[in-house]
C-alpha cells in the first residue's frame, strides 16, 4: 500500500493547481486518508490487494471531439456536460439557460462562502478513504448550481469520461422548489486497465426534487469507485437509480442524510455481471429529522465467476420519529461459481418507526422454467424470460427509452 500511495503522490499530487484554498483541504485529506484492506468491514469483499500492487498509465489526451456525440442520449441533445478526466469542456457541452457550470477553483469567486462551508464540513464527517482520495487529487471539479424553482423539460445529462486514472468530483447544489432530471454516464475511452475514483456531492434545499439515473460502463480490467453524498432539506426528494455490468471491481459508496421533516430518499441499483466481474455496493442512509422516508433497493444478477456484494445500513436517530425506512437486496445466482454477499443493517434509536430489511439469494424457479419449456420456448428463451423478469420492476423505473435499452 506503500507504493501505491507513493505512485499517487507522484503522478498526481505535483500536477495540482496551487490555490491556496483547495491546497489545505488537499493536504488535510490525504493526512486523513488511511488506505484500507481486507480487515476494513466496508471493504472485505473488494480485491484490494490486486490494485494496489499494479501500476497503471498515465491518462492519455483526447483528441477525437466528433466522438462526444454518440454519448449524448436523444432525450439529452439540447443540454449536456461534458467532462474528461475530471476537466469540465464547455467547448464541448450544451449548458441550459440559467444553469450556471464551472470548475471548483473559479466558483469559489462567486459561491466561495456556500463551497468552502461545504467542502470543509464535508473532508470533517468523511470516512471513506476513496472518497478521501478524490478530495485530495482531483484535478478542477465542478460546481454545479440549479437555482430556485428553476426546471427543465428535458433531462440534463452529465457525460463523464477517462483516458487512464482520475478523480472526477461534482458539487450540485439545488436550490428551493427546484426540479432537476439527471442523466450521468461514465465511459472509458481506452482499453487500457485503470482505476478511477469519482464522487458527486448533491445538496438539496426545501421542496426540491433530484431525479438520477447513472450508467457506469467499464471495460473488464478496470477498477472504479464512485462515492454519492446527499443531503436533504425539508419535503426534498432524492430518487436514484444505477445501472452496471461491473468490471474487474465497481464500487459505489452511498451517504445520504435526511435533515428535515418530510424528506424523502429512494435509492435503487441493478448489476448485471458476468465472467470475473465485480460490483459491490455501500449505503448509509441517516434519517435525522422526524417524518422521513427511505427505500433501498437493489438486485444483482450473477452469471460465470461474478461476484457483488450490498452493505446496506439505515440509521434513525433519536429525534427522527414517524420514520419509514426500508431496505432489500435480491441477488439471482447463475453462474456455478457466482457469489452473491448480502449485509443488509438496521440502527434504530427512535421507538416510533416503521422499518425492515431483507435479502435473497436464488437461482431460477425450475417450475417457472419447466413451465415456459412447455409453451415453446427453448431453454436460453425461458432463462432470459426469467432473467429479464427479475430487472423489469428497477428497468421500468427509468424513465427514458433510450436508458431503458441500454439496461437490458
Amino acid at each position: 500500500m506503500t507504493s501505491f500511495l507513493n505512485y499517487l503522490k507522484e503522478v498526481f499530487i505535483e500536477s495540482l493547481p496551487e490555490d491556496a484554498f483547495f491546497k489545505n483541504l488537499r493536504e488535510k485529506a490525504w493526512v486523513q486518508c488511511s488506505l484500507p484492506d481486507k480487515t476494513h468491514e466496508a471493504f472485505q469483499y473488494v480485491p484490494l490487494r490486486e490494485l494496489y500492487v499494479k501500476s497503471y498509465p498515465r491518462s492519455v489526451i483526447f483528441s477525437d471531439e466528433a466522438m462526444i456525440a454518440s454519448y449524448i442520449y436523444p432525450e439529452c441533445q439540447k443540454s449536456y456536460l461534458v467532462f474528461i478526466n475530471g476537466h469540465y469542456h464547455p467547448l464541448l457541452s450544451k449548458v441550459p439557460e440559467g444553469v450556471v457550470v464551472d470548475s471548483l477553483p473559479d466558483s469559489l469567486l462567486s459561491y466561495g462562502h456556500f463551497l468552502k462551508q461545504r467542502l470543509s464540513k464535508i473532508l470533517t464527517e468523511e470516512t471513506d478513504p476513496f472518497a478521501l482520495l478524490n478530495m485530495a487529487l482531483h484535478a478542477s471539479g465542478a460546481f454545479i448550481y440549479f437555482p430556485p424553482k428553476f426546471t427543465l423539460s428535458t433531462p440534463i445529462e452529465i457525460i463523464n469520461l477517462f483516458t487512464g486514472p482520475s478523480f472526477p468530483r461534482f458539487q450540485l447544489f439545488l436550490g428551493a422548489q427546484a426540479e432537476i432530471h439527471l442523466i450521468s454516464k461514465s465511459v472509458s475511452l481506452t482499453e487500457l486497465p485503470f482505476w478511477s475514483s469519482s464522487l458527486m456531492d448533491i445538496s438539496i434545499e426545501e421542496g426540491a426534487s433530484f431525479h438520477h439515473v447513472d450508467k457506469i460502463d467499464m471495460p473488464s480490467e478496470n477498477w472504479h469507485f464512485q462515492a454519492v453524498r446527499a443531503s436533504l432539506k425539508a419535503d426534498s426528494r432524492y430518487h436514484s437509480i444505477s445501472f452496471t455490468k461491473g468490471a474487474k471491481s465497481i464500487r459505489q459508496d452511498y451517504k445520504v442524510a435526511l435533515l428535515g421533516e418530510n424528506a424523502s430518499a429512494d435509492l435503487q441499483g441493478l448489476s448485471l455481471l458476468s465472467g470475473s466481474h465485480q460490483a459491490h455496493t455501500h449505503v448509509l442512509m441517516q434519517h435525522l429529522a422526524p417524518h422521513c422516508h427511505s427505500m433501498q433497493s437493489f438486485k444483482n444478477v450473477l452469471y460465470d465467476n461474478s461476484q457483488s456484494s450490498f452493505q446496506g445500513q439505515i440509521y434513525v436517530d433519536q429525534k427522527a420519529q414517524k420514520t419509514q425506512a426500508y431496505q432489500i437486496n435480491n441477488n439471482l445466482v447463475l453462474g456455478a461459481g457466482a457469489i452473491a454477499n448480502s449485509k443488509p443493517n438496521l440502527r434504530i434509536f427512535a421507538d416510533d418507526v416503521k422499518a425492515s430489511h431483507g435479502s435473497t439469494v436464488g437461482q431460477l424457479d425450475p417450475q417457472a422454467l419447466f413451465y415456459l419449456r412447455t409453451r415453446g420456448f427453448t431453454e436460453a428463451e425461458a432463462k432470459e424470460f426469467l432473467v429479464m423478469g427479475f430487472c423489469k420492476e428497477l428497468v421500468d423505473q427509468i424513465p427514458y427509452a433510450s436508458v431503458r435499452e441500454l439496461c437490458k
